[in-house]
C-alpha cells in the first residue's frame, strides 16, 4: 500500500475563482479508476463524498473509507480520493467540493475574537480533519442547497456551514506531519505569484528560478514534477487567459490586449491564442458577441490558468424548440419507453429533446436543472429522483419562465401539471390477483424512499388484503433500494427466518426478477409453491423459463400524454394555475406463468 503511495505524482493546482465569486461550490462524479496523482492547492477544501467506498490519500496518510464522508483539508495539503465501488448500485457516487480562502470576507473579520474557534479549526485542517454523525447530516443539507444558491444567500450559507463545523464534537485529525509536503506547495505558490505579477513583462527562466534560490536546471525539474507542465507553457496559459478576459471586457482591441499581456508580435499572439482556445482572438470575440446577442444576458467568464478559457452563457430568451427531459435513469425500460412516447409527439411538432439523467441522485438532479436552464430549453418534463426531498431547484424554474411537467413520480410540494398512473389501483390489482390465485401470505417488496407512487402501491396492497379479510403482517413487508439484489435478499431473509409465504408482489419488475432467481436457487417451484407478480411490464419479464406476471403502466402512452400537455402549456400565456391539471392513466393487469396455476401450496423449507 505504501509503496503505491510513494510513486504517486504530486501536482500543484492553481485556479482562479470567477470574478463574481469569493469561493466555489461544485459537484464532481467519482469514477472507478486508479488515481496516481496527488493534487494540492493554496485553497482550503471541504469535501462531501457520497455513496463512496475506497481510500483517502491525505498528506502522508492512507485511510480506508466507505459511506458518506466529510473532510476538511488545509492549504497545500496533497490529497486524492481513490474510489473503488458504489455502496448503493442504484445511486451515483459523487462529491460536493467547496474551495475557499479563510479570509473570503476580508482579513479583518477573521481577526475578530468571535472567530477564534474558526481559526483553531482551520489550523487543525493543515493536517486534514474528518467529521461524522450529525455534523455530516447538517452539512450535507446546506452543501446541497449551496449548489443552487447565489449572492448573499450563498455567503450566509457558507457562514452557517463553517459554524456547524466549528461546533462539531466529532472531529478527527489525520495526525501525521505533512510539513515537508506543504512546503513544496508553498514554493510553487511563490512561483505562481511571481508570474501573475510579471506576465506582461519579459520573464526569464533564471529570474523565476531565483525566486526559489535554485539553479535553472534544478528549478525546471522541480516545477515539472509538481505541476506536470513546463514553466513556458504555464506562462503562456496565464497570458492568454488574461488576454481573453481583456477582450471580453471590451476595453481593448486585439493588438492592445496582445501588448498588455506580454506579446510584442501580433502574429505570435494569434498563434498562441488559438493554441489555447481553439479559435483566433477575432473568432473568439465574434463567437462571444453572437452568443451574447442571442441570449440577451451577461456571460460569465471562468478563467482557469490550468485549463483553457471557457465562456458560459445564460438562458436564451428566445424559443429554441428544445424540450429538456430530466430522468432518474435510462437503464430502466420504463423511462426509455416514456421518452419514446415523448419524442413521438415532440418530433412531430418540430421539437427536439435534451436528455439528462439524475441517476437517482439529488445533487445530480440539481445540476440537471441548472444545465437545462443554461441550455435554453423551452420547457422541462421530469420524474423525480429517489434521493430528492428538497424541491427548491424545481421551484426556481418559475423565475426563468420555464414550464415544468412531472410524470410518474409526483409530489404535492410541486404544484405543476402532471401525468401518472393509478398506482393505488395497480397495487390493489396485483395483490387481488394473487389472492384470487389462492395466496394468503403475500410478501410485498417496496422502497424506503419517500416517493408517493410506491406508497400508493403499498396502500393498494394493504387495502386489498383488508377487503379479502387477510391480515396485514409487517414481517411480510420489506423495504430497500429498488434493484434485482433487493429481490434476492428478501427471499433469502424469508427462508433463513423460516417465514411462511405463498405469494410475492414486487413493486418493480427488476425486484421480481431477483425474486424468481432466488426462488429457483432454493428449488422452490413457481407458481406451484410461490406465485410472483411485478410492476412495470419491462421487456425482460417475458424472457426466461418463468414469464413474470406484471402490471402494465402504459409507458409510451404516458410519454405521449406528457408531451401533449407540455405543448399545450407552451401555448398558454398563464399555464401556472391554482389547481394544475393532472391526468391519471389506468393500469393493466397482465397475468403470466409466474402467478397462474391450478394447484396451491405454501412455501416452507
Amino acid at each position: 500500500m505504501y509503496s503505491f503511495y510513494l510513486i504517486m505524482q504530486r501536482i500543484y493546482e492553481n485556479f482562479m475563482f470567477p470574478p463574481d465569486q469569493s469561493f466555489t461550490v461544485r459537484l464532481e462524479i467519482l469514477e472507478n479508476k486508479p488515481y496516481t496523482v496527488l493534487t494540492s492547492h493554496k485553497y482550503f477544501e471541504l469535501a462531501l463524498l457520497e455513496n463512496y467506498c475506497g481510500k483517502h490519500f491525505i498528506g502522508n496518510n492512507i485511510v480506508d473509507f466507505e459511506g458518506t464522508q466529510l473532510v476538511l483539508l488545509g492549504s497545500y495539503l496533497p490529497h486524492s480520493w481513490q474510489y473503488s465501488k458504489k455502496l448503493d448500485p442504484m445511486a451515483q457516487s459523487q462529491a460536493i467540493l467547496i474551495h475557499f480562502f479563510p479570509d473570503f470576507l476580508g482579513k479583518q473579520l477573521l481577526e475578530r475574537p468571535e472567530l477564534k474557534p474558526l481559526n483553531e479549526l482551520l489550523f487543525k485542517a493543515s493536517k486534514g480533519i474528518s467529521f461524522s454523525g450529525r455534523t455530516i447530516i447538517m452539512a450535507k443539507k446546506i452543501m446541497e442547497e449551496m449548489l443552487l444558491a447565489t449572492g448573499m444567500t450563498k455567503i450566509a450559507m457558507m457562514l452557517e456551514l463553517l459554524d456547524i463545523l466549528v461546533q462539531s464534537d466529532t472531529i478527527q485529525s489525520f495526525s501525521s506531519s505533512n510539513s515537508d509536503i506543504i512546503d513544496e506547495g508553498q514554493k510553487i505558490s511563490k512561483v505562481y505569484d511571481y508570474v501573475f505579477q510579471n506576465f506582461s513583462k519579459n520573464i526569464s527562466l533564471p529570474a523565476v528560478a531565483d525566486v526559489l534560490s535554485m539553479e535553472p536546471a534544478s528549478f525546471c525539474r522541480f516545477f515539472k514534477k509538481n505541476t506536470n507542465q513546463t514553466l513556458l507553457n504555464f506562462i503562456k496559459e496565464v497570458r492568454i487567459g488574461h488576454a481573453a478576459k481583456l477582450l471580453l471586457e471590451g476595453k481593448f482591441n486585439v493588438s492592445e490586449a496582445s501588448f498588455l499581456c506580454g506579446y510584442n508580435n501580433i502574429s505570435n499572439f494569434n498563434k498562441q491564442f488559438k493554441d489555447i482556445n481553439g479559435l483566433s482572438p477575432t473568432e473568439f470575440l465574434s463567437q462571444y458577441q453572437l452568443k451574447r446577442k442571442e441570449t440577451n444576458t451577461l456571460s460569465q467568464l471562468n478563467t482557469t490558468f490550468s485549463t483553457s478559457t471557457k465562456v458560459l452563457s445564460d438562458t436564451s430568451a428566445m424559443n429554441t424548440n428544445v424540450i429538456g427531459i430530466l430522468l432518474p435513469t435510462l437503464e430502466r425500460s420504463f423511462f426509455s419507453s416514456v421518452v419514446q412516447g415523448i419524442e413521438n409527439v415532440l418530433n412531430g411538432n418540430g421539437y427536439s429533446v435534451l436528455l439528462y439523467q439524475s441517476k437517482e441522485s439529488f445533487t445530480n438532479e440539481v445540476m440537471g436543472i441548472k444545465t437545462l436552464i443554461k441550455s435554453g430549453v423551452d420547457g422541462i418534463i421530469s420524474s423525480i429522483a429517489l434521493q430528492t426531498s428538497n424541491y427548491d431547484h424545481f421551484h426556481s424554474l418559475k423565475e426563468h419562465n420555464i414550464p415544468l411537467l412531472l410524470f410518474d413520480r409526483i409530489v404535492d410540494e410541486i404544484r405543476v401539471p402532471s401525468v401518472r398512473i393509478d398506482d393505488y389501483r395497480g397495487g390493489f390489482s396485483a395483490t387481488e390477483h394473487l389472492i384470487k390465485q389462492g395466496c394468503k401470505r403475500i410478501v410485498h417488496i417496496t422502497t424506503d424512499q419517500n416517493v408517493p407512487i410506491f406508497k400508493e402501491r403499498l396502500r393498494g396492497y394493504k387495502e386489498a388484503l383488508a377487503q379479502y379479510n387477510l391480515s396485514i403482517n409487517e414481517e411480510l413487508i420489506f423495504y430497500g433500494t429498488p434493484s434485482l439484489e433487493l429481490g434476492t435478499e428478501c427471499i433469502q431473509k424469508l427462508i433463513e427466518n423460516n417465514i411462511i409465504f405463498d405469494g410475492v408482489f414486487a413493486m418493480e419488475d427488476y425486484i421480481g426478477l431477483g425474486v424468481l432467481k432466488k426462488l429457483k436457487a432454493y428449488n422452490i417451484e413457481v407458481p406451484e409453491q410461490v406465485k410472483v407478480i411485478g410492476f412495470a411490464n419491462d421487456a425482460f419479464g417475458t424472457y426466461g423459463n418463468t414469464v413474470l406476471s406484471t402490471i402494465d403502466q402504459q409507458k409510451v402512452k404516458m410519454g405521449e400524454v406528457a408531451a401533449t400537455m407540455l405543448l399545450k402549456m407552451l401555448k398558454e400565456e398563464h399555464y401556472d394555475r391554482n389547481t394544475p391539471e393532472e391526468i391519471v392513466l389506468d393500469t393493466i393487469l397482465i397475468p403470466r406463468d409466474s402467478s397462474q396455476t391450478g394447484a396451491f401450496h405454501n412455501a416452507t423449507i
